[in-house]
């Protein structure tokens, strides 16, 4: 749980980091949709967004770096629960605020987020747990940093289930609910493949040169492998299921352009590791990493306050801690004990000299190469410990030290730290983490089969944007809608239709020269192709004002010569040839329906 906490948040704030680029033109009244617009004629009857109180792209760029700094308390786990809730929160906000750009990760990430709000994911890797352990476990002796307590107890939860059963349903109702010809002939991905908008260069080739119907058989097969397996609660099928999900999206988000689905996917796949990969995860990593001893100043409240953080840290046990003024200590360490701390590999004797190859393996490190040793043996660390070793880094973090260390009894006094030199009272230990009350439980578990009641009511009634309130039915749709729960699957691929769709600019400049103003690449962000594609359907076209007036806020700066007087934007509809024909050789004669138009 506390990996798919990590990969929750870190999806979040890359669905953040996409958006902000479109932040003045997909978010804001400067844009193709304004805050008032959208509050008048909604798209959706269920529509709740607090970014519907913004209107420039300052104020929208200030509540991103707001949004920014909740989600990164969410991934580190800070105050997990509260975060979790407020990122949520924000999330449906900022989806909300413009339903024209809605992507297939969206919705996918709404249900992930809601069901694992009822499980403790801040109970590992998190700030919490760390915060939680030093205040159940008060110690004050070295050889009490030695403890480590018992790993928190397995969470058996109904939301689990509903988060592997939703994957399940995302990956089989596609899969076994595609109809049309080109499903049944096995032209659907060569079709798909041709879709400029949302493939990438080598779904384009892919789509040229691998045979269609070993595409669409491939496809379909994997959907329906992945979403068999992680329902089957055994170890090998696990494991498969693991292998199925990286092999589908990993080659998914190779050939389709969809921004975060294929990673919105893989997130669930952090509860599909069992306890026993874990073990032999950890055992295996921890080969890697060295045994360290820690000799520091154990009088000192900032250096026992550190050592009590690395013990929480260390996960691997790599590290033991003693007193350099212990009797204990070496020689050489007594020698050091008031300017520094210092670190001996822990797997060799201090009377073995010299290791194989004339090195000294038993090397007492001090500074900043004591505090790089130790941070290349945890595992979070090994990064920073890394950067310490260059030569330049570890000379400006010896300095550092050497202003620092004097000042270590003024700078523990300062912080509420136990002063150097007072005898420390007996620890108190807690042995574990308190087990959740009965009720809490009992709450938990019943909100997790409420809101999976909600999920697969939604997709029982097939609630969507366009459900009408009828009666007490009106309650489902509301709780379906606004926070945007929909089960409407359909294959997670542009529609597989022989037609591919393209949005054409044509601004004619006071020279009589035709150009586009907008040029965008030949790749565009998904999420102005998710807006083109759904503002060229005639069910949107009270929306097209906002593009017109996005078009001309965008060209009305533009004078003499190279100023445009005057454009169009149309749909253009172009026929793919079927598979075994040349593109070229299409008998079929391209579309075009004109959108909007200036003046």
């Amino acid at each position: 749980m506390g990996l798919f906490r990590i990969a929750l948040g870190l999806l979040l704030v890359a669905d953040l980091a996409s958006r902000w680029a479109m932040a003045a033109v997909l978010y804001s009244n400067e844009g193709v949709l304004t805050n008032h617009f959208a509050l008048y004629q909604p798209i959706s009857a269920h529509q709740f967004s607090l970014f519907f109180a913004l209107s420039s792209a300052r104020d929208v760029e200030v509540a991103f770096c707001l949004t920014l700094f909740v989600y990164l308390a969410f991934l580190v786990g800070y105050r997990t629960r509260f975060f979790h809730l407020l990122s949520l929160v924000l999330l449906t906000s900022l989806h909300a605020r413009n339903l024209l750009a809605e992507l297939w990760s969206d919705v996918p990430l709404h249900l992930f987020m809601a069901f694992s709000l009822l499980l403790p994911l801040g109970s590992r890797f998190s700030i919490d747990s760390v915060r939680q352990s030093l205040a159940r476990n008060e110690e004050h002796d070295p050889t009490e940093l030695g403890f480590r307590p018992p790993d928190p107890p397995i969470v058996v939860s109904l939301a689990v289930f509903a988060i592997l059963l939703q994957l399940a349903a995302i990956h089989l109702a596609p899969a076994l609910g595609a109809t049309g010809d080109p499903w049944h002939d096995g032209t659907a991905l060569y079709y798909a493949l041709h879709q400029r908008l949302w493939v990438t260069d080598l779904g384009a080739w892919v789509g040229d040169h691998v045979p269609a119907r070993a595409l669409t058989l491939g496809w379909r097969g994997l959907h329906v492998v992945v979403g068999g397996l992680v329902l089957v609660p055994f170890a090998w099928s696990r494991r498969l299921a693991l292998v199925a999900i990286a092999v589908l999206h990993i080659g998914d988000g190779a050939l389709f352009n969809l921004g975060l689905y294929d990673f919105v996917m893989l997130a669930p796949a952090a509860l599909l590791v069992r306890s026993d990969d874990w073990d032999r995860l950890r055992a295996g990593y921890a080969r890697r990493k060295q045994a360290l001893i820690v000799y520091f100043d154990a009088d000192c409240g900032l250096c026992f306050a550190t050592a009590r953080l690395l013990a929480r840290l260390d996960g691997l046990s790599r590290l033991s801690f003693s007193a350099s003024a212990s009797d204990a200590a070496p020689p050489e360490v007594h020698a050091l004990a008031d300017q520094t701390v210092m670190v001996r590999a822990a797997s060799v004797p201090p009377a073995e000299p010299h290791a194989a190859g004339g090195r000294p393996s038993n090397e007492l490190f001090t500074k900043s190469r004591a505090v790089a040793r130790i941070c290349r043996s945890l595992p979070l660390l090994s990064p920073v410990g890394w950067l310490l070793s260059f030569p330049g880094v570890s000379w400006l973090a010896d300095r550092a030290y050497e202003i620092l260390a004097p000042r270590r009894a003024a700078v523990s006094a300062w912080l509420g730290l136990a002063a150097c030199g007072l005898p420390r009272a007996p620890a108190a230990r807690a042995s574990s983490a308190p087990s959740p009350r009965r009720w809490t439980r009992v709450l938990r578990e019943s909100s997790a089969a409420l809101l999976l009641a909600v999920v697969v009511a939604a997709q029982v009634f097939r609630i969507d944007d366009h459900s009408e309130e009828a009666g007490s039915g009106g309650a489902l749709v509301a709780a379906v809608g606004y926070p945007r729960l929909f089960q409407n699957w359909q294959p997670a691929l542009p529609d597989p239709v022989p037609v591919e769709g393209m949005l054409v600019i044509d601004a004619l400049t006071a020279r009589g020269a035709h150009v586009d103003p907008l040029a965008h690449p030949d790749h565009p962000n998904p999420l102005w192709n998710a807006y083109i594609t759904r503002i060229s359907q005639p069910r949107f076209s009270a929306y097209l004002d906002g593009l017109r007036e996005f078009m001309r806020r965008r060209t009305g700066g533009q004078r003499g010569a190279d100023g445009v007087i005057s454009f169009t934007i149309s749909w253009e509809g172009t026929p793919i040839a079927p598979p075994g024909f040349e593109q070229s050789r299409t008998s079929g004669v391209a579309t075009r329906r004109m959108l909007v138009a200036q003046p």
